[in-house]
């Protein structure tokens, strides 16, 4: 007589793991080329990418962990984090670090906001209007002009430096989600780099 088996998984999957993945990659390019030191343009782009990735990541794990710890709040989390001192983004990191009663650490909190701060200014760019004459040797359109604050502050950003720091902070609120709510803590294999879907697997006889 055959036996047959039964899986039972639990699983839990969130966005935030690909846009890591793709921040991570296009970091990894943005330096590459700038080793290379002679892709400026893409360089830049690359870094872009990436910034807006990484903050895409930072967003999507803290509205991951923030169901865990309250499912409640989460379930009307718009209207929740309208009103201060919760309001908006930093409200939102705020109402996790305090559920999670983790240590204030400046490097985790300014690599935070130097990406939200150039994130920011792709999402919500001011418009710089000006007018200007570029003599070049060659027939060729010139490079646009630079100077622009955004431009600047992509530029003086250390990404890598950045991105290590986020993934410091990221780990720290697991652990401390793990630690201080077992029941309710994120419940998949690894904050950021796991590919599977599934946090456990139970396999077992079927009963005939």
């Amino acid at each position: 007589m055959d036996v047959e088996f039964q899986t039972i998984a639990n699983s839990s999957d969130s966005p935030h793991r690909q846009t890591w993945a793709i921040a991570k990659r296009e970091s990894q390019r943005a330096r590459q080329l700038r080793l290379a030191m002679n892709h400026d343009g893409d360089v830049f782009e690359h870094k872009l990418v990436a910034i807006a990735f990484a903050m895409f990541s930072f967003e999507g794990f803290l509205h991951y962990v923030g169901r865990k710890l309250d499912p409640a709040v989460w379930q009307d989390e718009q209207k929740f984090f309208k009103r201060e001192p919760y309001r908006g983004f930093h409200g939102r990191l705020k109402w996790v670090i305090e559920r999670c009663e983790l240590s204030p650490n400046p490097d985790w909190e300014q690599a935070v906001e130097a990406l939200k701060i150039a994130r920011d200014d792709l999402a919500h760019p001011k418009a710089v209007d000006r007018k200007a004459t570029i003599i070049h040797p060659e027939p060729t359109l010139p490079p646009p002009p630079t100077g622009e604050p955004w431009r600047q502050r992509v530029d003086a950003l250390d990404l890598d430096a950045a991105l290590i720091f986020l993934e410091q902070y990221v780990r720290a609120i697991d652990n401390a989600a793990r630690a201080k709510f077992p029941d309710a803590a994120p419940d998949y294999l690894d904050v950021l780099e796991s590919s599977s879907l599934f946090s456990t697997r139970t396999t077992e006889p079927v009963k005939s």
